[in-house]
């Protein structure tokens, strides 16, 4: 059951290493529970680390128990009188010896494997851990796929060629000792692995991937044209997909993600640095592994002291539920700053709002009023004011108030009756009205642009209108209110002058008349 490494004479140096071994491990144990302990479990398993050290605890208790295991069963048949000490290829596959080696392997793997988190220390293996460990995403998300083809396809070839793999196994294993013909029969005891389970199917693919399995593979014992057509079209389809198609797929994968990750690599390596440095400022053990399996004058005080504070540390749940509070009002507290700030940043970024000019707004109309009941009380002669006027008149709104009164006027026509009649008689108003028609049909073969003239002609003017033009619009917009409005106006409008220039009878009548 045991080696040559057992033997009583090689029995106190192999003790001696692997108690060592086994007494660091423990204190690694310790280690992490105390870790689990006092940070709670979701801190716990938000680091990876702490998972690769879970794993590899594990891979070493497996080991420690499947040791003491093979050490009970020797010590077992010691006492029964029976000789243990035989060669290690006589042992069975499932030796406890055996197992716990694989164990201790795995354990080594991941352990050498905590090192390359010491590496984000170094300026220059640390931004491409960095990136490495960005990639695992990208790799678990292949693998899921790539499992899922190799699977499928192993299920169908181990069901196409699993009886063909049989006849190999029993033309291999002919002997009655139930040993291999490896001299006649050295073909059949090498294939016939390959197909006679789902397994062993899965890891012929598995190894096809690295062109490690050959086309001579297919050639089994009574195998028939056929089956094999099948099963090599089989094959040929699972190396198109899983090699030339999944396998770039992961490369162009992995490079995307590496140059997106590696344009702030060197952020994110300053930043895990400094996580690496800060985790060794925390509360923990006094000493490191495996000096802290030795009481020291902390524990002595910690344990003197816990009956007269009476602190209770609770339980792991509670921690955790703890943490989870604090984690939550911080992030509230982040969440309302971040408000604050985007709230300072955008006033600063947009100046003046309007809410701003409306307050400016409020303060000139409060100033003027007050200025106006200033002066008024001083004596001096004042406007009438509104206080429900809150406008404030000012140039842009004398601007706008232009604007609005040439838009609705028409000033095209503006004045042109009154020019016509001022100072003409009659008569030239009909002869000028006859002379414009008889020029408009003589000059009809060369046009002219008739606004842009009449536009020049009362720009000249008044671009928006006079005041008694504007009233006699407003007025005529109703016949009643214009006539009352201008009840009597014609009575006084009249010039005694000109209504003699007009009827020169009218000069026998008397003015009061």
């Amino acid at each position: 059951i045991t080696d040559d490494s057992t033997r009583p004479g090689n029995a106190p140096l192999s003790f001696l290493f692997h108690s060592a071994s086994m007494l660091y491990v423990v204190s690694l144990i310790w280690n992490e529970v105390r870790a689990l302990w006092s940070d709670g479990l979701l801190d716990y398993i938000s680091d990876l680390w702490n998972i690769v050290d879970f794993i590899t605890n594990i891979f070493y208790v497996i080991w420690i128990f499947l040791r003491m295991t093979a050490f009970f069963i020797v010590q077992r048949e010691s006492w029964q009188g029976l000789d243990p000490w035989y060669p290690r290829e006589k042992w069975d596959q499932f030796d406890p010896m055996l197992l716990s080696e694989g164990a201790f392997a795995a354990g080594m793997i991941f352990s050498f494997l905590k090192l390359v988190h010491i590496f984000s220390i170094n300026p220059h293996l640390g931004p491409l851990q960095i990136s490495l460990g960005r990639m695992i995403v990208d790799i678990i998300k292949f693998f899921f796929i790539y499992t899922l083809v190799l699977f499928a396809f192993g299920c169908g070839l181990n069901q196409l060629l699993w009886y063909y793999a049989d006849l190999e196994h029993n033309k291999c294993y002919h002997f009655p000792s139930g040993l291999p013909d490896f001299d006649q029969q050295e073909r059949a005891c090498t294939i016939w692995r390959r197909f006679t389970n789902l397994f062993e199917t899965s890891q012929s693919l598995f190894w096809a991937s690295f062109g490690l399995v050959d086309l001579s593979a297919f050639d089994l014992t009574g195998i028939k044209g056929f089956t094999r057509f099948w099963a090599l079209l089989m094959f040929g389809s699972y190396s198109v997909i899983n090699i030339i198609v999944l396998l770039n797929m992961l490369i162009a994968m992995m490079s995307n993600s590496y140059q997106i990750i590696s344009e702030r690599s060197d952020t994110e390596w300053k930043f895990a640095r400094s996580h690496l440095w800060i985790s060794y400022f925390d509360d923990g053990n006094t000493l490191p592994p495996p000096f802290n399996l030795v009481p020291t004058s902390k524990n002595f005080s910690n344990w003197f002291s816990c009956g007269k504070n009476k602190k209770t540390t609770g339980s792991m749940i509670n921690k955790s539920r703890d943490k989870a509070q604090e984690r939550h009002d911080t992030v509230m507290r982040l969440l309302v700053r971040r408000y604050v700030t985007a709230e300072q940043r955008k006033r600063d970024e947009f100046g003046i709002t309007e809410d701003d000019v409306m307050e400016i707004r409020q303060d000139i109309s409060t100033l003027r009023f007050e200025l106006i009941d200033i002066l008024r009380n001083n004596g001096m002669k004042t406007p009438t004011m509104n206080p429900n006027d809150t406008t404030v008149p000012g140039k842009k709104g004398r601007v706008m108030e232009r604007r609005l009164l040439k838009d609705f006027t028409i000033g095209i026509v503006e004045g042109i009756v009154s020019e016509a009649i001022k100072d003409k008689e009659p008569k030239d108003v009909f002869s000028k009205i006859a002379k414009a028609i008889g020029k408009r049909s003589s000059s009809s073969k060369g046009k002219k642009d008739w606004n842009a003239m009449v536009r020049k002609n009362t720009i000249k003017r008044d671009p928006i209108g006079s005041t008694s033009e504007a009233i006699y619009r407003q007025s005529r917009q109703s016949l009643r209110r214009h006539i009352l409005e201008h009840q009597g106006s014609a009575l006084t409008s009249m010039d005694p002058e000109k209504i003699l220039e007009y009827n020169p009878k009218l000069s026998d009548v008397p003015p009061a008349a």
